[in-house]
């Protein structure tokens, strides 16, 4: 337990350190006297607490014998070891900002690793344990429903974190956290932060090539705001430069690393298109049945990707993540207003400049040209 009341306020164990790792000794003198002195009590159930600070663990708060009212529950979700030393870290970079709060709970029975309360409530939760990601991700669908903002810090040492060129899944999943699909990741021991994104080549409207812009940052060089999270002032320049020598290395035939289902050279739109359906139908993708009106150019087939009805489909002429979006959304109620903030159902990424909204929670957005946008949107309302 990291947080306790001392004579009615509330503290937090990591107080007793300095932002530069330093042991403050007359507050940990304090903590230590208030103990036996019943100063110090649960902020949960009000029981008499005790300061321990060892020389292994991070200092915590522990219920003297009795004194727990097991009725409430106590849980917490910071956990010993390199999750412990990431919240430390971060608990002390975010309390040279704001007022941070230490294994906040939630008013839907979370813990926020990080806790903070100004403009809006924002949650800051630190990544690590390689075997708990599939409860990472039930606690992001719980913040989602409960409408909690979150940034999420992954730990250097997370074995999921890779610098293989290519987004892995779970790099992916964190990705689209952010509204600017960014991953952060933290080194505890060096105190530095890395702020990763995804650079991508487009054939038409389709991703030809994916590769990693990442830059490094000493924590204590980086600002923060509870709106606009980590502020680095030079990363969007750096992360601009890569992007247009990495479109460029596209143009000139450079090869830049494809996507592993896409095994394409930078050529022309007509001869990748080619090579894009020849693989598709190979994986089944694409199936071949009765002549059928394309609602999306018009032209009878008997190969398509999706049979929308027994007189429409969805042709060749869209790539099969179109031919799906169209599936989809086509059962949806559409309608065609400013839909900025939401998560695009094609790409997934979150645009300040879409077209249409699908729905309360999804649109189609800028990774589509206008023309494809329209065209797909004329689909759904037939």
């Amino acid at each position: 337990m990291y947080t306790a009341l001392l004579n009615g306020k509330l503290v937090q164990s990591f107080d007793v350190y300095n932002q530069y790792g330093l042991v403050i000794e007359e507050k940990d003198k304090t903590f230590r006297l208030a103990g036996p002195e019943k100063a110090l009590t649960c902020a949960k159930c009000g029981g008499h607490v005790y300061f321990n600070h060892g020389t292994v663990k991070k200092p915590y708060f522990s219920h003297y014998k009795g004194q727990m009212d097991k009725s409430i529950n106590h849980h917490s979700d910071v956990q010993s070891g390199e999750h412990e030393d990431g919240v430390f870290v971060l608990y002390h970079y975010l309390s040279r900002f704001y007022d941070v709060q230490l294994d906040y709970r939630l008013d839907f029975k979370r813990n926020a690793n990080l806790y903070i309360e100004g403009s809006k409530n924002l949650a800051i939760e630190f990544v690590y344990h390689p075997d708990s990601i599939k409860k990472r991700h039930e606690k992001m669908k719980d913040y989602k429903k409960n409408r909690q903002e979150a940034i999420w810090v992954i730990s250097s040492k997370s074995n999921f974190v890779s610098d293989e060129h290519r987004f892995n899944q779970d790099e992916r999943t964190f990705a689209l956290e952010d509204k600017n699909q960014r991953i952060f990741i933290l080194d505890t021991e060096k105190k530095t932060l890395t702020i990763r994104k995804y650079l991508e080549y487009f054939i038409g409207v389709d991703i030809a090539a994916r590769d990693k812009f990442s830059k490094t940052y000493d924590l204590n060089m980086v600002l923060f705001d509870i709106d606009k999270g980590f502020i680095v002032h030079d990363f969007d320049l750096a992360y601009m430069t890569a992007r247009k020598a990495f479109e460029q290395a596209g143009k000139e035939k450079l090869q830049p690393v494809s996507e592993p289902t896409r095994h394409l050279e930078v050529k022309s739109s007509d001869e990748s298109k080619r090579k894009l359906i020849e693989a598709d139908k190979k994986q089944g993708r694409i199936k071949t049945g009765p002549e059928k009106t394309c609602v999306l150019c018009g032209q009878l087939t008997s190969e398509y990707r999706q049979s929308l009805s027994d007189k429409t489909c969805v042709c060749t002429c869209v790539s099969h993540s179109d031919a799906l979006a169209v599936r989809v959304v086509r059962k949806k109620k559409t309608k065609e207003v400013d839909a900025s903030g939401k998560r695009c159902i094609i790409c997934g990424g979150i645009s300040s400049h879409d077209k249409y909204l699908i729905d309360d929670e999804s649109c189609i957005g800028k990774c589509l040209s206008k023309e494809r946008a329209e065209s797909i949107y004329k689909a759904f309302k037939t």
